[in-house]
């Protein structure tokens, strides 16, 4: 029996929705020229642009801003680990509009209470047939 994806989508999507409260995720640097990366193995973040040109910094002031829902939880006690995951952070589902858009270290979220933090390691996307993202979960600190 084949897994139903678009279902599953769905029912995450509905569920954090109803359970969550509302969120916006703004990205600095990123627009059509320039894509927000991140280096996993420096814990950096930069831009990268069609050329392969890479810099340290936004470039330019351009914002882009997704809305979506994010429910707000601590993390177990047994995931702490005091560098990667501090006792301070916060975890959080989230589902965005548009649903394509993958979360990366440094962009940052806000809350409805208008409350940010940034979105650090570890990022994890819920996404088991690498095609379809049911959701995301992202340590947000702040």
């Amino acid at each position: 029996m084949a897994i139903d994806y678009d279902a599953a989508a769905a029912l995450s999507e509905r569920l954090i929705t109803e359970n969550g409260s509302a969120i916006e995720v703004e990205r600095t640097g990123s627009d059509s020229t320039w894509t927000k990366k991140y280096d996993a193995a420096t814990q950096r973040v930069y831009w990268e642009d069609g050329d392969s040109n890479i810099v340290y910094t936004a470039p330019g002031d351009t914002v882009t801003t997704y809305a979506g829902y994010g429910v707000f939880s601590r993390w177990p006690e047994r995931q702490i680990d005091g560098t990667l995951i501090k006792m301070t952070d916060t975890r959080v589902l989230i589902v965005l509009t548009p649903t394509s858009v993958d979360l990366v270290p440094g962009d940052v979220l806000i809350t409805a209470a208008s409350r940010e933090f940034q979105i650090v390691d570890p990022v994890r996307l819920i996404k088991p047939n690498e095609t379809k993202l049911l959701l995301q979960e992202v340590n947000a600190r702040g």
